[in-house]
């Protein structure tokens, strides 16, 4: 009988313990995603003071990752990395990758996309 009960709460602490990694785990994950989502904000207001996503841009927004996210993060644009009239629309995309604490699986990607519009005259 004490065998029993000595093997049920092994078990029982053995499920808390995973069920702690998977929840820490969610947690980094939410993080990363919010970081992302701050990135993008960043990125818009590059394109727009830029005009598109054009060298100085892509420049400057690698130096913000690189200082800020430890060069986590990347932008591709969908539109081409011309400058664009005012008024003119900007497709891109931020991808992020990062690795997942406490489990042996590769590295995860988020991927955000998002516009700006060109506030250049």
């Amino acid at each position: 009988m004490v065998i029993e009960d000595t093997s049920g709460e092994t078990v029982n602490l053995l499920s808390l313990f995973l069920f702690s990694l998977v929840i820490v785990s969610i947690t980094v994950y939410s993080i990363y995603h919010v970081q992302s989502i701050d990135f993008k904000n960043y990125v818009d207001a590059e394109i727009e003071r830029n005009g598109g996503l054009t060298d100085i841009a892509v420049s400057n927004i690698n130096d913000y990752s690189d200082q800020h996210y430890l060069g986590r993060f990347e932008v591709s644009s969908l539109s081409g990395n011309d400058k664009k009239p005012f008024g003119g629309r900007i497709d891109y995309v931020v991808q992020g990758e990062f690795s997942i604490l406490f489990f042996d699986i590769p590295d995860q990607f988020v991927s955000t996309h998002g516009f700006a519009v060109s506030q250049v005259r």
